[in-house]
């Protein structure tokens, strides 16, 4: 069984597609803390006239460190989805997918939710049906809650396997959620390496392989190619036959 563990990020790239399409279980873990100036609420597109990127984001209201991923609000203040649209619209009216992807877009953007963490989920749940990715997603479990409140005090309990080691917190966590969902095989993405040494998880009968999409490249609106788009800019350009292909065309490290 393999298992997919991240947060829920804000319409993100191929990779995090990639990396759902090849486990069994996703969980979208959104009880971590909000991490400024990441991919919760804010993602890149093709920009027509400068030829680069740019961003569309959704406005957060008290964002803070201090707060759980899914305590975060989105900001009523702003009418930021038509301007969302507006950009969308602006930059990718040519492209070949655009009447086909659209509609879905606007059922995304438009979702009425007050937290920014159940706009993502929403949104990601509803890409994967698009492009026919079939692994079960998950998150709401009343068992990760419950480990989470485990974990605050796992290095004090005398009768934990984790008693008294130097194992960092998001190891035993993933250990501990791959248990859960009787996985043996953690996938994660490239930045993981860091994160994650695969030495420690074979302590745990637990094979860990990194996610590295490679260097695929599709026809953009202009001739200078931008990598690493939101997944709008790939629907927009790309057939989802295409698009299913892309999805494994990826290194396992």
């Amino acid at each position: 069984m393999k298992i997919g563990i991240m947060q829920p990020y804000f319409f993100p790239y191929i990779g995090y597609f990639q990396l759902i399409n090849s486990v069994d279980i996703y969980i979208l873990l959104d009880n971590l803390d909000f991490i400024k100036d990441g991919w919760v609420n804010r993602n890149r597109i093709y920009n027509k006239h400068t030829m680069t990127y740019d961003y569309i984001m959704a406005p957060l209201d008290g964002k803070s460190s201090n707060k759980k991923i899914n305590e975060i609000l989105i900001h009523k203040k702003y009418n930021w989805r038509k301007k969302i649209l507006n950009k969308i619209s602006h930059n990718y009216s040519k492209s070949k997918y655009y009447h086909e992807v659209l509609p879905l877009i606007e059922k995304m953007v438009c979702f009425d939710t007050p937290y920014i963490s159940e706009f993502n989920i929403n949104a990601i749940k509803e890409i994967c049906k698009f492009l026919n990715i079939g692994t079960k997603i998950k998150h709401e479990d009343n068992r990760y809650l419950q480990l989470e409140g485990e974990l605050a005090t796992i290095y004090g309990n005398e009768d934990s396997e984790f008693y008294d080691t130097k194992y960092p917190l998001k190891v035993i966590r993933v250990v501990e959620l791959c248990r859960l969902e009787g996985a043996n095989i953690f996938y994660n993405a490239p930045g993981g390496k860091d994160l994650y040494d695969k030495s420690i998880f074979k302590n745990f009968n637990i094979s860990v392989n990194f996610v590295l999409p490679n260097d695929t490249s599709y026809p953009q609106m202009n001739d200078v190619f931008i990598p690493n788009l939101s997944i709008i800019d790939i629907m927009m350009n790309n057939s989802v036959d295409d698009i299913e292909k892309m999805l494994n065309d990826y290194t396992l490290r």
